[in-house]
């Protein structure tokens, strides 16, 4: 993982000095890549490059070159790298990086033929045009500000806010949309004039014509022959090749694991791929008012002899650290994982550089419980998005568009998706890559560490996604394949058993001391743009709105206000 810039000016005389403003965009990102910055420019195009090195840690600097002067930047791993090489003809590589084959690939083949998670750009020179692209899945972020006078873009909004590109300011709606949600789905962010490229969109951009032409690369949806007569058999070859290609790394690895299925299937392959012990990672907490995983994940890491590691969230972390991560959301989800994830990505960073992690089993292979909900007969209650939202019972001084439900009601007409289909999409392009994905990018980039996902592998995808609903929904249990494999595989981890659920205790933290969250919560100026004093503390009567409300009231303080995230969360808010 690194943190990229770039900046394409259609009109020279609108940006007094370019090149500074994309070093300014580099500086920025340090957290995401610390090892090495590398700078280019050609005519009216600059490419920044921040690097985290994990891949031919010497020889990887970019932007990488091609043999005619063709450049390219990347965030993130094309796990496919050593493939690619072997089916392109030759050519004189510079390095052992996974970006330069994948830069020979991209102009022979397009995107399509990367198989890993990125977010990357490509200049051409002979054609003089421009690639911006983000993965299928939206594992890497990218966002954009578009003018008629140039296009910039980078792995973060503070960089495009830090080099004046953007102002900062913030839209009500999407504000809300992100408090009401827990996160804001699709293209847009917090800020106005901000813009997320789409998981799978591909940005073509002419110079010599200044037109600016959108394609994509996205996942395949469309229902599939399915010919697997041995699916067990079938899925223990390709997660094992995913998970061999997430392995691919110069440096040290780990694992964050959780005790879950998703997680400890994971571990399973990981050992038996591996000679040495794996090194894992687990967070639990210090509160009863919540179901803690360490047990489930001590008892795998028994099992597999691993190298161990737990810690605890306490309220006092709660405390001290919630300004600190939000200060590494300038994209912002209200997931209540970024708290655990934060701290583990900081334990981790101490003996590892990249650490893989279970995202993306529940989507792929159907194991929410709500999944099952929604394949029931209407008359249950199938067939149904929940419109539930986190600031029901809160007036607002704005009328609120949910931007869910024109897209909810088109996926439920799509004649060409099986019912439980529909649901695994809602959560695949709604809300996988703005939330769950941007909490792992953020808490670990913030530590520099690197996070994959073998969940979200295309290969992996396109065998899950397109099973029959039998192998993954049976006696009212989700992801009744990845069960099967994990009990042949690690009795121990006892995938039948009732699923606990994970949760982070923040209703009882907010308890501990209500009073003073109240009072200061009352004065924050962000919140107080959005509903008068009354209705906040109603709001943190509602165990659904009190966390947004804190969360977004801490961030505001940071991201707007400009205060000072390294003191607790009482002194940011007083």
């Amino acid at each position: 993982m690194c943190g990229i810039t770039g900046l394409v000016v259609f009109k020279p005389e609108s940006l007094a000095d370019p090149q500074a403003l994309v070093r300014t965009m580099v500086e920025s990102l340090s957290h995401r890549g610390p090892d090495d910055v590398g700078v280019f420019r050609d005519g009216h195009v600059y490419f920044g490059h921040a690097r985290l090195s994990i891949i031919d840690v010497e020889g990887g600097h970019q932007p990488i070159f091609s043999d005619q002067g063709d450049a390219i930047i990347g965030n993130g791993e094309i796990y496919n790298y050593v493939e690619l090489k072997e089916a392109l003809p030759p050519h004189p590589y510079h390095s052992d990086s996974d970006f330069e084959p994948a830069l020979y690939a991209f102009l022979e083949k397009g995107m399509t033929a990367w198989r890993g998670m990125y977010a990357a750009a490509v200049w051409e020179k002979k054609t003089d045009t421009i690639s911006v692209m983000r993965d299928p899945f939206g594992i890497k972020p990218l966002y954009y500000v578009s003018t008629p006078d140039y296009l910039a873009f980078a792995s973060e909004p503070r960089a495009l806010i830090k080099a004046g590109f953007s102002k900062g300011e913030l839209s009500t709606q999407n504000v809300l949309s992100t408090m009401n949600l827990n996160y804001l789905p699709f293209d847009d962010t917090l800020y106005k004039d901000i813009k997320r490229y789409m998981p799978g969109q591909h940005q073509t951009l002419d110079q010599k014509t200044s037109t600016v032409k959108q394609s994509a690369a996205p996942l395949s949806f469309t229902q599939k022959r399915f010919d697997y007569h041995t699916p067990l058999e079938t899925f223990d070859q390709i997660f094992e090749d995913s998970i061999k290609v997430h392995q691919r790394s110069d440096v040290p690895y780990g694992l964050f694991l959780s005790g879950g299925i998703d997680s400890t299937s994971i571990l399973t392959m990981m050992a038996r791929l591996n000679d040495k012990p794996i090194k894992t990672y687990t967070c639990g907490f210090d509160s009863n008012a919540v179901h803690d995983e360490r047990e489930g994940a001590a008892a795998a890491a028994r099992y597999f002899k691993t190298d161990h590691h737990e810690t605890i969230f306490t309220y006092e972390d709660f405390v001290t650290l919630l300004p600190q991560i939000m200060w590494a959301f300038d994209d912002l989800t209200f997931d209540a994982a970024i708290l655990p994830t934060y701290k583990l990505a900081a334990m981790a960073k101490k003996d590892v550089k990249v650490v893989l992690s279970g995202e993306g089993g529940d989507e792929v292979l159907a194991g929410y419980g709500r999944y099952r909900k929604f394949c029931r007969p209407r008359l249950l209650g199938g067939g149904r998005f929940s419109t539930n939202r986190c600031l029901s019972s809160v007036a607002l001084k704005e009328k609120w568009q949910d931007p869910l439900l024109s897209y909810q009601d088109e996926l439920l007409r799509d004649q060409t998706l099986t019912t439980l289909q529909k649901a695994q999409v809602a959560d695949i392009k709604g809300w996988l890559a703005p939330d769950l994905l941007l909490k792992l990018d953020r808490c670990l980039m913030a530590h520099s560490l690197e996070g994959r996902t073998p969940f979200l592998d295309k290969e992996v995808f396109d065998f899950g996604f397109h099973l029959p609903q039998k192998y993954k929904i049976k006696n009212r249990k989700g992801k009744w394949l990845l069960r099967e494999w994990l009990a042949k595989h690690c009795p121990v981890a006892e995938p039948f058993a009732r699923k606990k659920g994970f949760s982070v205790p923040v209703a009882a933290w907010l308890e501990k001391d209500k009073a003073t969250f109240v009072s200061l919560l009352q004065k924050n100026e962000g919140l107080l743009r959005l509903m008068d004093k009354g209705q906040i503390a109603l709001g943190l009567e509602d165990a659904r709105a009190a966390w947004p409300l804190l969360v977004y009231a801490v961030w505001y303080q940071v991201h707007i206000q400009g205060k000072d995230p390294s003191q607790d969360v009482f002194s940011i808010l007083g």
